[in-house]
């Protein structure tokens, strides 16, 4: 009993201390990524068919009188989706039966769940989650039309489906064509959308595809504008905004590899988010202050990577290294089918956002960036001078196909496991002595576990309201109310709560 009564105090403390570790962690670093409301515009309207239902298709046609340069759209969809552009399905959402895998558990689109919990998989009956499906809803999800567009007619098809006959749609977006003029808006609400309650077909076509004629099909019901919240981790920003920069390259060195830095201001406003694009042509990798952003091996210069990397930035200069080889099998065969010119190309472009939406601090690829004859020591850390980055040319955004990326703090595993080590010892350390001087104060004095005692049993409360909310956490973490500890202030609220108990 009494060795029971000496150590149940120690273990109270050190879980104490291992959970305002975590807490403290999350908070200074900002992990997980945060989920933001969406802001719709005005004349986002929500949509559905002209009779109840309990699914419905709907098609958008227009006209592209030359190449995109950009294309994109962002759904809510009550409850689940799938999206077809020019006959070709996109991505789609649907767990409506027989899966317990919670909120947005369906959705294929990488990095937009609103976290990165592994689900669990409960095969049952499907009609109980038939009626109780998840409010899929809440989650706004992103999608590139870009490369699936083409010249002339094209249509975008959803098919939307839910447990109870009221499904309902929004969504906004929008075609920019490379010849300037006015986008194509895409938002329901201010385009046409026609519906219909069966999947109908046509001869051999069916109800997706381009030539599908649905004249007899009825304009969409609009419900109204958008009044709930719903939520994501991406911002329009992404898909929206122009290519900035240019293609560059630099000096070969006598490896026949290119060394590349910039150099990216970030004003001292707080901000929210950090973004970056970039693409290669090579073998290269991607450091932002000397972490490891990305590395790929052959590559292809038509894809567009988008990454976060708000926690890898710091108010004032921030360094960007790049180095670009020729890989080991195109040096080997001696041709690289992906880039037939034989030269080593990077394309970059970056911004952060304020918590409004506003950006500042962009930086692009462009001949303030230099490049290095020969590698140097603390190259990435902007050491070592060097001549203006040649330009090569503008991207060609048409090109693209957009690959969206994990947020870059995560995939730096030494240094996210060395961080949060640190928090977890010291917040034990605190935990440790913070009880200790409270049994002191109380009067326990006769010895230190004496003192450790008291001072565990009365932050005792403040240990199991940690407790469950980690049990809370992890309960909620694949249905709506897991949204509530996904927003930005959530753990500054659960500091608080704890401090006030």
């Amino acid at each position: 009993m009494k060795r029971l009564e000496r150590w149940l105090p120690l273990g109270l403390v050190l879980t104490l201390g291992l959970l305002l570790g975590m807490l403290g962690f999350s908070i200074c670093e900002k992990i997980p990524v945060s989920v933001d409301r969406v802001v719709w515009s005005q004349q986002a309207q929500w949509i559905a068919p002209q009779t109840p239902t309990y699914r419905f298709y709907a098609r958008h046609t227009f006209y592209l009188p030359d190449s995109a340069k950009a294309g994109w759209l962002r759904l809510s969809a009550d409850n689940d989706f799938i999206i077809y552009v020019n006959g070709r399905p996109v991505t789609k959402e649907n767990t409506i039966t027989n899966t317990s895998r919670g909120l947005g558990a369906g959705l294929v689109m990488p990095f937009q769940n609103f976290n990165d919990s592994n689900r669990y998989i409960a095969k049952t009956a499907g009609a109980s989650f038939l009626l109780a499906s998840s409010k899929d809803w809440k989650l706004t999800t992103y999608v590139d039309l870009t490369s699936y567009l083409r010249l002339g007619k094209n249509v975008i098809g959803l098919e939307i489906q839910k447990g109870q006959t009221n499904p309902r749609v929004v969504v906004e977006g929008a075609v920019y064509p490379i010849a300037g003029v006015n986008p194509m808006i895409l938002t329901t609400g201010v385009s046409s959308w026609r519906v219909a309650n069966l999947s109908e077909t046509h001869q051999s076509l069916q109800w997706f595809d381009v030539d599908f004629p649905d004249v007899n099909w009825s304009e969409a019901k609009v419900l109204g504008s958008v009044k709930e919240a719903t939520y994501s981790r991406l911002s329009k920003s992404l898909f929206d905004r122009s290519l900035q920069g240019n293609w560059i390259t630099g000096n070969q060195s006598s490896k026949k590899e290119v060394w590349l830095t910039g150099v990216w201001q970030i004003p001292q406003t707080p901000i929210s988010h950090a973004y970056i694009r970039f693409a290669g042509n090579s073998e290269y990798s991607l450091l932002l202050n000397g972490a490891l952003v990305k590395h790929y091996g052959v590559e292809d210069s038509k894809k567009l990577h988008l990454v976060e990397v708000t926690q890898l930035l710091q108010p004032g200069n921030n360094i960007l290294a790049v180095r670009l080889a020729h890989p080991l099998e195109v040096t080997l065969a001696g041709s690289n089918p992906m880039n037939p010119n034989g030269y080593l190309g990077f394309f970059f472009d970056g911004w952060a956002e304020t918590e409004k939406g506003e950006i500042i601090g962009t930086i692009a690829t462009d001949n303030t960036w230099k490049t290095l004859k020969e590698l140097v020591p603390g190259w990435a850390e902007g050491k070592g001078s060097g001549q203006p980055a040649t330009l090569l040319g503008l991207p060609q955004p048409q090109e693209f196909r957009r690959s969206l990326g994990d947020n870059a703090y995560m995939l730096n595993y030494p240094n996210y496991l060395w961080h949060h080590s640190l928090w977890q010892l010291g917040g034990i350390a605190f935990a440790l002595v913070y009880a200790s001087i409270l049994g002191f104060w109380l009067g326990r004095r006769d010895s230190w576990w004496d003192s450790l005692s008291a001072g565990a049993a009365i932050l005792s409360p403040g240990t199991l309201f940690l407790i469950g909310i980690g049990l809370l956490k992890h309960r909620y973490a694949e249905a709506e109310m897991g949204l509530l500890f996904a927003q930005p202030k959530s753990n500054y609220l659960i500091l608080l709560g704890f401090v006030s108990i």
